[in-house]
């Protein structure tokens, strides 16, 4: 007969823990790589910047199980306006998604910015950024963190 060593509520404090500490991470990590994701944009725009208001409106919003868990756009040296449009847009892009998965909104927040990506970057750089950069988060917290 096996003999259970540790009781069930153990196993369930431990396997809570453990969620607790990757999510933790996990947010960390994203999150850090949306501002870099940011700053790869700005690098690889091909549009003129002319008033900055298009550049500072440029946002993220990291959106976990329906829960936007941080955003930003913009920069302090860049105007607020634009920065406060790119904040609240790529929020309400954020909480149209799905709840249940992890979803982050890279937005252009002016009215003209669809105007301007017709012939310009404006998002493509921090686009691919993202989707190169995620998956690498991912894994490699998935690796650290699960050790079989």
């Amino acid at each position: 007969m096996i003999e259970q060593l540790t009781t069930n509520e153990e196993i369930e404090r431990t396997l809570e823990e453990f969620y607790e500490n990757f999510m933790t991470d996990l947010k960390e990590k994203l999150g850090t790589v949306c501002l870099e994701a940011l700053d790869k944009n700005a690098e690889t725009k091909t549009y003129r910047v002319q008033s900055k208001h298009l550049l500072a409106s440029t946002g993220y919003a990291l959106c976990i199980d329906g829960e936007i868990i941080s955003s930003y756009a913009g920069s302090v040296e860049l105007p607020s306006e634009g920065r406060r449009e790119g904040e609240a847009y790529a929020e309400e892009v954020a909480k149209e998604k799905d709840s249940a998965n992890i979803h982050i909104s890279l937005v252009a927040g002016k009215n003209y910015a669809s105007y301007v990506a017709r012939r310009r970057s404006v998002l493509d750089g921090g686009i691919l950024y993202l989707q190169e950069e995620v998956p690498k988060v991912i894994e490699k917290l998935t690796q650290d963190n699960i050790k079989i």
